[in-house]
């Protein structure tokens, strides 16, 4: 966090060309960013809604293209966060030759410009919310809550995989596999219900599992979210942040000498 406050600028302003340059040679530039998400809700909702007349534990079609969008999204972000991790200092190996420069700064504007693309999914998914018949639950404030613990996560995840992944070139082939086994093995395109009690376990061992199932419950249903799994949640995240930091901190020495 230290690294965030004293480098805030700099890290402002490389998200910020980050993003851009995602963008920059395309003809509608960062108008993708809406349009994208746009196209991926309607293309679920006409799918699952109209072809195969999903619905989500007997909800109206609606909701089923709600429910699992916001499941989408939330492993959109961390697939995000985990694919970009894998080549992070690799694709910036001029930065490391520079003695001066933090390194983890890289990893918060892989973090920031992962969290701008999930954010317009989030601004999708809210307007699609209030243009269909299911309303807007007043605990969905409660959402950035319940989102802070993964985001602690992710960021955690991007530490270690950055500088692994330096070392250890296979990793990035692993976590291709890796981010596909997530979506699957998550409720995003089913109810966590629809598996059977005793395996259920095995569903929450997926780090995006919880966080998917309480924001339905907040944003969707107006629900509380479980506290106890939330404090659990927290505090496993914190304590994967600071040994990530640590590894991060101790594994940067020899970058240089890799790369």
């Amino acid at each position: 966090m230290k690294v965030l406050t004293d480098n805030l600028r700099l890290i402002i302003s490389l998200t910020k060309r980050d993003i851009e340059n995602r963008y920059k040679n395309s003809t509608l530039g960062l108008v993708w960013v809406i349009v994208f998400p746009v196209l991926m809700l309607l293309i679920y909702t006409f799918v699952f809604g109209f072809v195969f007349k999903a619905k989500w534990g007997g909800e109206v079609e609606a909701n089923y293209s709600l429910v699992m969008f916001l499941g989408l999204i939330i492993h959109a972000f961390m697939a995000e966060c985990i694919g970009r991790s894998t080549s992070l200092i690799q694709g910036n190996a001029n930065y490391v030759k520079k003695v001066v420069f933090p390194l983890e700064s890289l990893c918060w504007v892989a973090l920031l410009s992962s969290l701008f693309q999930f954010f317009m999914g989030v601004v999708v998914f809210f307007a699609f919310l209030l243009f269909s018949d299911t309303s807007l639950q007043s605990t969905a404030l409660l959402a950035p809550v319940v989102f802070l613990p993964f985001l602690i996560l992710s960021y955690a995840l991007i530490l270690f995989l950055s500088s692994l992944s330096v070392y250890v070139r296979d990793v990035a082939h692993v976590m291709s596999i890796v981010i596909s086994v997530m979506l699957f093995m998550s409720p995003v395109f089913y109810s966590i219900d629809a598996v059977p009690v005793k395996y259920q376990w095995i569903m929450y061992l997926n780090p995006i599992t919880y966080v998917i199932e309480n924001m339905r419950n907040v944003v969707l249903h107006g629900s509380m979210f479980e506290v106890k799994g939330y404090v659990i949640y927290f505090i496993i995240s914190v304590v994967l942040y600071v040994a990530s930091s640590k590894w991060f901190k101790l594994t940067k020495k020899g970058f240089s000498d890799v790369l």
